[in-house]
C-alpha cells in the first residue's frame, strides 16, 4: 500500500479509537489502540518529511 492509503487508515483508526475511549466502551483498549494509530500517523509524516527534505539525489538513484 502507499502511504498516503496508510495515513487515511491510520487516521481513520485513531479517531474512531478515541471516540470509543472517550464513550468509555472497552475499558483501556481504545485508549491503547488510538495510541498505536497516532504512532503510524507519525511516522508516516516523518517518512514524508524526510523524502521531502532530502528530494531525488539522497535516495540513492
Amino acid at each position: 500500500m502507499t502511504r498516503p492509503v496508510w495515513l487515511i487508515l491510520a487516521v481513520i483508526f485513531s479517531l474512531s479509537s478515541l471516540d470509543l475511549g472517550m464513550r468509555g466502551w472497552l475499558g483501556w483498549t481504545p485508549w491503547f489502540l488510538a495510541g498505536l494509530g497516532g504512532g503510524i500517523v507519525c511516522a508516516l509524516l516523518g517518512s514524508l518529511i524526510y523524502d521531502a527534505l532530502v528530494g531525488p539525489w539522497g535516495r540513492g538513484r
